[in-house]
């Protein structure tokens, strides 16, 4: 909720909270058409300096590694939404609490809920309303 709550006063055209894409395990947590362009935000619980470990894993503030792969599991939820709507799409893993700057990792952000709305304006593409209500419109179906 705090996440979806962010997304919300973020500038965004529309936000699609837990979304079934086709072809991927699980659900997206968010799906954001942005001016700067449609995105993928999965949510992961946490705060404190988050990272990558050597292993490629992510661990938060007390050394809590994250199950799974998370930055993979956004990038394979962000290629499946590509598919979908026909327009790129970032992915970026949200850790609410995280008090260390935004970074990247394989191309994928991972930011705080505070820094969300900062995060998405360094996005890379332009998405104007019109195609923005076109794309969302696939990605509810």
């Amino acid at each position: 909720q705090l996440v979806a709550g962010a997304l919300s006063k973020s500038g965004a055209f529309h936000v699609i909270n837990n979304a079934v894409l086709p072809g991927v395990s699980g659900d997206a947590d968010h799906v954001v058409f942005h001016p700067r362009g449609a995105c993928l935000v999965e949510t992961k619980s946490g705060g404190g300096q988050v990272r990558i470990n050597g292993e490629g894993k992510l661990v938060t503030g007390q050394n809590r590694v994250v199950p799974g792969n998370p930055v993979n599991q956004a990038l394979s939820q962000a290629f499946a939404l590509t598919r979908l709507i026909g327009e790129p799409v970032s992915a970026i893993v949200c850790v609410p609490f995280m008090k260390n700057k935004p970074f990247r990792s394989k191309g994928v952000w991972v930011c705080s809920t505070s820094q969300l709305a900062g995060v998405l304006r360094q996005m890379d593409g332009h998405l104007s309303s019109q195609p923005s209500d076109r794309a969302a419109s696939r990605g509810r179906r």
